[in-house]
């Protein structure tokens, strides 16, 4: 993702700076940035932490990322009770 100029650098600035100032929506911007690097580990914890401030997309992402449907690897050990528990009850 890049910024309204298609400046990539300071895009990842200002979503830095929004996310240490607590913006779940700059955590999920720098989350998708390290999926599309392959740093699953540094996505999965900016996802993280916006999920458990609510944000939707960063839970959806967060479980994907877990299946191994992102990764094309197989899933991470225990990821069928993360997606058990995010399953809504009837």
């Amino acid at each position: 993702m890049v910024d309204e100029d298609g400046d990539q650098a300071t895009a990842l600035m200002l979503w830095d700076r929004a996310a240490d100032l607590g913006n779940p929506d700059a955590m999920f911007n720098l989350g998708g940035q390290a999926s599309r690097e392959g740093d699953w580990a540094s996505a999965r914890a900016w996802w993280t932490q916006a999920a458990e401030m609510g944000h939707l997309r960063s839970m959806h992402n967060l479980a994907v990322s877990f299946t191994g449907r992102a990764t094309g690897r197989a899933p991470v050990s225990g990821s069928c009770g993360l997606l058990n528990a995010a399953t809504p009850m009837p």
